[in-house]
Order: C-alpha cells, then structure tokens, then sequence
C-alpha cells in the first residue's frame, strides 16, 4: 500500500530526528533528507532545492525553524496519526 511507505519513512524520521529535539538541536539535516528522499511527497525539483537547504550552512536553522513551525504555538505536534 502507498501509505505504508510514507508512514515507515515517518517513522523513521522520528527515530532519527524526533521533532521536540528537532526544534532545538542540531545535526538533524540528513535524517530529514533521507525521510523525504524516501518517498514521493515532493517533485524532483523541490528535492534538489531542499537537499541544498538540508546540506548547506542554515542547515540546521532550517530544521529547527520546520520542527517549530510542526510543533506549532503549544510546543506538542499539531498532528496526530496512528499507524494501521
């Protein structure tokens, strides 16, 4: 199914960059590329442009800023899921 894809590359992601330490630490750039790498959520296109973002220099402020905006005014995910 593919959801299951998504939802294992999430999963990912959340192992290897969990979202509240996202939203302060550093060194967060790669696990996110590879979540994004995984899956088919962005054009060819905006993958390149986010894989120079994610190895550039405001690599991580880019991250921290994604994880807050995620997080929302709260400081807890503004999502809830449940795998199947």
């Amino acid at each position: 199914m593919e959801r299951d894809y998504k939802i294992r590359a999430k999963q990912r992601l959340d192992a290897a960059a969990p979202v509240e330490a996202a939203a302060t630490g550093s060194g967060f750039a790669e696990a996110a590329l590879t979540a994004f790498g995984d899956t088919n959520l962005l054009s060819p296109f905006e993958k390149t442009r986010l894989r120079d973002v994610l190895r550039g220099p405001s690599a991580d402020a880019f991250v921290r800023a994604a994880a807050r905006f995620a997080l929302g005014e709260g400081g807890r995910p503004c999502w809830t899921w449940s795998a199947p």
